[in-house]
């Protein structure tokens, strides 16, 4: 391990994730419905277009937290003298909100002293420098300015949505409880490790406003306010308050919507529109959908877990990458009258987190009391939900986990009986670092968009997020609502995709086709060639009309890549490390993707596109068999260790007609 890279303990087995690119969200009618979907009034979501504008100015992918804030603080920039577009359209695959930020646990809770030894773990990777030629002190200085930046920066975000509240008066419409955050240890060594954390913390003069907030609520309180809760071994207060996350989001687009008015700005959504591929025309870039295709200038990935399926670079933890990972939470109704505590609640390090909703006339009535929202017990599941990006199904060991959990704590408030209960994709990194900026690749003004991240999309923090963790939360974004997001920034150069820090590649642009180079191929592939090196052949379509980017690292793959003649159906890589995709522009968009080579062996994945009508079958050295296949699968792949590759790219149609 290098000494900058750094390895969060709650992202372990993330490396076991299959590494291959998100599919879409499944549809809207597959989907479980989350209680915030369930309650949020039709009349405060916004109108959505029947079809997408032929051109826009910017065009944000997702509705969430994330793409409805980029949008509003984008409006908020311009002036009367200053206005370089006209138009931003945001662009759903499902419903309006419907992602992450509509499936959360329904929390605004910042960072606190707390999380302070879990922020500062890593000096070298959060200081992002060789701490070799510094002396302790120093270390521990800048380590103790950038905790305190990261705790003022969420306190910061936090404060901004409570003021958007309380200027619009959305206390109610929102479900607003501003009560604190009441953090549940029922493990001594919890207690010890928050005890140090608040020695260290308080060693820093900065931090001690922050230190001050933190209060250990005496038992007798605990007893009396939650009504005698077994188990409970010391409870911390810190700052937090609760809502209803799609509301919200929803008040934010009405008033990005106003502002867009005033600026004479059209601002559009339209859900049930799912982008399936970007393509660079010129000099803009064109969105292909179900619904038509859109021109845009700019385009802002605000997808989250779903990030990989349009930048398929980012489906390796390893490499930097975004992986999918899916939560789970139920909605529990009291087993008898129960009282509103106010405080949210969290334990196991953040792990699991609830809250008992406050009484709305958009929400259902009880008539013992409110319903309390808990969710975690990720921890639980084989494999932790790494990689599983399908939110219309739950885990039956994270159920076996969340059902009891409330009954075991608070025995005489709530059971077993549950109300409702959904999953929801959230977006992990490996460091749990954000991924904010421009796509690699993209030069010009590439770090334009970092500078402007913090001061001017801070709605985007995830200080409304699935788990109140005082896991460690970085400077932009913080842990589990980790979205892709981006920037405010001034609209002069080319267009490009906009992404962060991400192994990215050149935006899409259509390359020519291969040359050929015969010489080198008969070399790589031919009778006394290396048996290792592989090399394929297509026994059905070519190279002639795709596109060939690389997957995990940059690298020049066109100049990689060796074909044998003119008819374009041969070919290989001159350095088998290098991992590349082709996608068959002309064949309903279906994708070969080649990775991960070692000794011989290499990972292959098929990728169906935007039509079930193409199909794309890959076969071993023999090519009598039809190894993997999308005729009945979206994504699938297997490892290979053959030095020949049969790859088979066909119009199928009269396959699907007939099985319709």
């Amino acid at each position: 391990m290098s000494g900058q890279e750094y390895v969060d303990v709650s992202t372990i087995g993330i490396d076991d994730a299959p590494v291959m690119p998100s599919p879409l969200p499944v549809s809207s009618d597959s989907a479980t419905v989350s209680y915030w979907m369930a309650t949020t009034p039709k009349h405060h979501l916004p109108a959505s277009l029947e079809a997408p504008p032929a051109k826009s100015d910017v065009v944000i992918i997702g509705s969430g937290i994330t793409g409805v804030s980029c949008a509003y603080h984008l409006i908020n920039s311009l002036s009367e003298s200053n206005r370089p577009i006209s138009s931003i359209t945001i662009v759903e695959a499902r419903q309006f909100c419907t992602g992450a930020t509509g499936r959360n646990g329904g929390h605004l809770t910042t960072a606190s002293a707390l999380s302070y030894d879990d922020i500062a773990a890593n000096p070298a990777h959060l200081l992002g420098e060789d701490l070799g030629s510094l002396g302790d002190d120093v270390v521990r200085r800048k380590t103790g300015d950038a905790v305190r930046d990261i705790l003022n920066f969420e306190t910061a975000t936090a404060d901004a949505i409570r003021g958007i509240i309380a200027d619009e008066k959305a206390e109610e419409q929102v479900g607003f409880t501003d009560d604190a955050n009441w953090h549940v240890c029922v493990e001594q060594a919890e207690i010890d490790a928050y005890e140090a954390a608040l020695c260290h913390a308080a060693e820093h003069a900065d931090l001690k406003g922050y230190v001050d907030r933190v209060r250990r609520v005496p038992k007798d309180e605990v007893d009396r306010r939650m009504h005698n809760p077994a188990h409970i071994k010391a409870v911390y207060e810190i700052p937090g308050a609760t809502l209803h996350p799609r509301n919200l989001v929803a008040l934010i687009y009405a008033r990005a919507l106003r502002r867009a008015t005033h600026h004479g700005v059209t601002l559009n959504l339209i859900t049930e529109c799912p982008v399936t591929s970007i393509r660079a025309a010129s000099s803009t870039l064109v969105l292909a959908t179900p619904k038509g295709e859109i021109t845009a200038s700019y385009v802002v990935h605000a997808t989250n877990g779903y990030a990989s399926h349009l930048l398929p670079q980012l489906a390796n933890p390893a490499r930097g990458g975004i992986t999918p990972t899916r939560a789970q939470v139920v909605a529990v109704p009291p087993k008898a009258k129960a009282h509103l505590w106010g405080m949210a609640l969290s334990s196991s390090e953040g792990f699991n987190y609830g809250h008992q909703r406050p009484r709305s006339e958009h929400e259902p009535p009880s008539a013992d009391g409110p319903l309390y929202i808990m969710g975690g017990g990720r921890q639980v599941a084989t494999g932790r939900e790494w990689g599983i990006a399908d939110d219309s199904s739950l885990s039956k060991e994270v159920s076996t986990f969340l059902h009891p959990f409330l009954a075991n704590i608070f025995p005489g408030s709530y059971g077993t009986d549950v109300h409702s209960e959904w999953t929801g994709i959230m977006g992990y990194t490996k460091s749990k670092d954000p991924l904010v900026g421009p796509v690699p690749g993209c030069k010009q003004g590439a770090r334009h968009g970092l500078r402007h991240k913090a001061d001017q999309s801070r709605f985007t923090s995830s200080t409304i997020r699935l788990v109140n963790s005082p896991a460690m939360l970085r400077l932009s974004v913080s842990l589990l609502v980790l979205l892709l997001c981006t920037l405010v920034r001034s609209f002069t150069h080319a267009p490009r995709h906009l992404s962060r820090r991400a192994p990215s590649t050149a935006c899409y642009s259509p390359p020519p086709p291969p040359t050929p180079d015969p010489k080198s191929f008969e070399d790589l592939c031919g009778e006394k060639s290396d048996l290792k090196h592989p090399c394929f052949v297509h026994w059905a379509g070519s190279l002639d009309y795709v596109n060939i980017v690389p997957f995990l690292e940059p690298v020049d793959v066109l100049s990689e890549i060796v074909v044998k003649n003119d008819a374009l159906t041969e070919f290989t890589i001159r350095n088998a490390s290098d991992a590349f995709m082709i996608t068959y522009r002309d064949a309903g968009r279906v994708s070969f993707i080649y990775s991960n080579f070692a000794n011989g062996c290499y990972n292959v994945t098929l990728v169906q596109g935007d039509s079930e009508n193409w199909r794309i079958w890959f076969a071993d050295d023999t090519g009598n068999d039809r190894d993997v296949d999308t005729l009945n699968q979206r994504l699938t792949g297997k490892r290979v260790c053959d030095k020949w590759g049969h790859i088979h790219v066909k119009d199928d149609s009269h396959w699907y007609n007939q099985k319709r």
